[in-house]
């Protein structure tokens, strides 16, 4: 469930900041990855329900709205039968597993990098 172990060959980026999207994209590119980028929630959703990933990274940007992006995000992409794996980066520090267990309920993996 965090995109890694797993044969794939297109990530689909969502992060509403350019410059750090630009940054994820061309590591993974190096890597040999075919990495779409989107700063839309809703348009990336559709994208990847409609197969163009085999992972979704979703780069959170507000602490007060990242638990309603990602509930959007993975209710709108699960609906496929071999929806995208989902990964939720949180750019601060955890206070505890409380990130975690809501990325669990939801099938997402979350991560904090802050």
């Amino acid at each position: 469930m965090l995109c890694v172990g797993f044969l794939m060959d297109r990530i689909l980026i969502l992060d509403t900041d350019p410059a750090h999207a630009a940054a994820i994209e061309d590591a993974l590119s190096a890597k040999g990855f075919a990495v779409v980028v989107c700063d839309n929630a809703q348009i990336a959703a559709e994208r990847a329900r409609e197969g163009d990933a085999e992972c979704m990274v979703f780069v959170a940007r507000s602490r007060a709205h990242w638990k309603q992006d990602v509930q959007l995000i993975a209710r709108t992409i699960q609906i496929r039968d071999h929806a995208p794996d989902i990964l939720c980066v949180l750019p601060w520090a955890p206070d505890g597993p409380e990130d975690r267990l809501y990325g669990d309920a939801l099938r997402v993996g979350v991560v904090h990098a802050p």
